[in-house]
């Protein structure tokens, strides 16, 4: 194999363990992978906190974000507030009911990291963050 088949081999094994862990935690509480993705985001990145930030940083389409919002209001785990200064804007808040559910998808995230980076040695890993932090600049760049 090359490289490129091999980083792409990689990328999407990841993202096949990714999603079956962070299913597996989000099923006992009947929310979609998608939904788990939303609570995800709003807990690890605070100060974005609107529809358009998870459309635009996580990539996931609209029409997704809208409808598992809906869902995840109508389940008390987010709430909606309008901007004062520009009422287009609609901010979401994670709800204490959220905790629970939050705690167990965290831990799955958590374990998922565990499992990718396991017998790599802590100097290995700062390099490979490094090198995946500027993976991402060059392919922002090129977009």
């Amino acid at each position: 194999m090359n490289t490129l088949s091999d980083t792409l081999t990689t990328s999407w094994l990841f993202h096949q363990l990714y999603s079956r862990k962070i299913g597996e935690a989000a099923a006992p509480y009947e929310i979609s992978k998608t939904e788990a993705d939303i609570l995800l985001f709003l807990c690890n990145n605070p100060g974005f906190d609107t529809a358009r930030d998870i459309v635009n940083i996580r990539g996931i389409a609209k029409s997704y974000v809208s409808k598992s919002i809906e869902i995840l209001v109508q389940k008390n785990y987010l709430t909606t507030s309008t901007d004062l200064k520009d009422r287009r804007i609609t901010h979401l808040r994670l709800t204490a009911e959220a905790g629970t559910a939050l705690a167990d998808l965290k831990k799955a995230q958590e374990e998922v990291f565990i499992l990718i980076t396991r017998d790599i040695p802590e100097e290995r890993k700062k390099e490979v963050r490094l090198a995946f932090q500027q993976i991402a600049k060059n392919i922002k760049e090129a977009l």
